[in-house]
């Protein structure tokens, strides 16, 4: 009996108890992660078109799966909590597009404007497939780079 009461009291234990509880929080957090990245990016469309693996003939645009749930792109999520943070690496980003695509911010196609609707539009569909306010930073700079093109430094 007297082993068995050191079990309980070992530091080790509670150690071990409290890294294991950690990581089962971290395990849903992640399942949670995944689900939404599944809900919102479902209807969404790669910025590249590529070759279908079964059919050469074929030019897919959905974004594929590995790349979508990859662990880069879940941290990316679970790391970016400060939406205003967030926002503001997208506007650099797509001001430096701009930049870089100086034909396209003359001819019109790439306006304030139309980088505001599109940050409405965005946080607009968060709201509408319930999106937690906590991973909306990280899923819009990947909305900007798997679906807009958006290159982030």
């Amino acid at each position: 009996m007297n082993k068995l009461k050191q079990v309980f009291v070992d530091e080790n234990y509670k150690d071990r108890l409290q890294k294991a509880e950690e990581e089962e929080i971290h395990a849903r957090r992640i399942g949670e992660v995944v689900q939404c990245m599944k809900r919102f990016f479902s209807n969404k469309s790669y910025y590249k078109s590529y070759q279908d693996p079964k059919n050469p003939n074929k030019t897919l645009n959905d974004i594929p799966q590995n790349i979508l749930i990859s662990p880069t792109n879940i941290n990316i999520i679970l790391e970016t909590q400060d939406f205003n943070t967030a926002l503001e690496i997208a506007q650099e980003a797509i001001a430096e597009l701009t930049k870089k695509n100086i034909q396209l911010a003359k001819s019109g196609e790439i306006t304030d404007e139309k980088e505001t609707k599109l940050f409405l539009n965005i946080i607009s569909e968060f709201r509408s497939l319930e999106i937690p306010f906590h991973y909306q930073g990280g899923m819009m700079l990947l909305y900007l780079w798997l679906c807009e093109g958006v290159e982030f430094k």
